[in-house]
């Protein structure tokens, strides 16, 4: 049964796809065999359970770890990949997310850490809706990525593969954060996310008066206050770094970037109201 997400649009699933929806797949999967037999551009289509309708050769390579496994058939574009649904969605969950936000314009970039056949690799991917307009209808993801230099990545979170391993995306969040009903301000969200990393307080505020200088730079009293008040937050009565940092683990916020933070790790700046 089809599911709405934006009145009246509704989410697809292959096995309830019209003629003219088939066709229009079809030519999504056409036009990305041609893309992929020209040009080394990163990119495919997923349908709305996740599994990916056609991938250009340049993804693939990128991808997949070994010739074994199943992705593989993907390659040519125009094969269906015979990944489950559970494991592409433990791999990707964002996919469900984005499905599932309601917003058929809603559009998100994600920093993709991966192990692939010669070493780790991160790629910056963008994603958004595969809407099929006549029949108001989304069909599934659409996405495009660019390989980003690991050093880059280093120069914001140094540690994050040891801490967290390979095989995971990362979001970048604009504004600020509401997890669980808990909201941060963005500065709450920068220093969440260093706590998360496993930085100290010390470490915490040299980083923040290096990459965001004041004329009076900031003391570690303002980061000890700062943690203390999302401690208060998220209920832990110590003040505990440790319990802070499982618990906002727990949340998932090591996985939702702050924009300054994700866009300085892509050379950009963010621009200020």
């Amino acid at each position: 049964m089809s599911t709405i997400i934006q009145p009246p649009y509704f989410l697809v699933p292959p096995s309830e796809f019209n003629e003219d929806q088939q066709k229009f797949i079809e030519k999504i999967k056409e036009t990305i065999a041609v893309i992929s037999s020209q040009t080394d551009l990163i990119l495919g289509a997923k349908d709305v359970n996740s599994r990916h309708l056609a991938v250009t050769e340049a993804y693939s390579r990128w991808m997949v770890p070994d010739e074994s496994r199943e992705f593989a058939e993907c390659r040519g574009c125009v094969a269906t990949c015979n990944i489950s649904t559970d494991r592409v969605a433990d791999f990707n969950p964002e996919d469900r997310s984005l499905l599932l936000q309601g917003d058929i314009n809603k559009k998100v970039s994600l920093l993709n850490i991966h192990r692939g056949r010669d070493g780790v690799h991160a790629l910056v991917l963008d994603k958004q809706l595969l809407k099929h307009v006549p029949s108001q209808s989304v069909l599934g993801i659409f996405f495009s990525a660019r390989v980003m230099e690991l050093h880059k990545l280093f120069t914001i979170i140094p540690n994050f593969i040891l801490e967290f391993g390979t095989d995971i995306s990362i979001e970048k969040y604009q504004g600020p954060l509401n997890l669980r009903d808990v909201k941060f301000s963005e500065y709450e969200h920068e220093v969440c996310y260093l706590v998360t990393m496993n930085w100290t307080c010390r470490q915490i505020v040299d980083f923040l008066n290096a990459f965001h200088p004041k004329a009076v730079p900031r003391s570690i009293d303002t980061i000890y206050k700062c943690r203390n008040r999302i401690c208060d937050k998220v209920g832990i009565a110590d003040y505990s770094m440790e319990k802070l940092r499982a618990t906002l683990i727990s949340m998932g916020l090591h996985q939702k970037m702050p924009q300054s933070f994700f866009n300085r790790i892509l050379g950009s700046t963010c621009i200020s109201d």
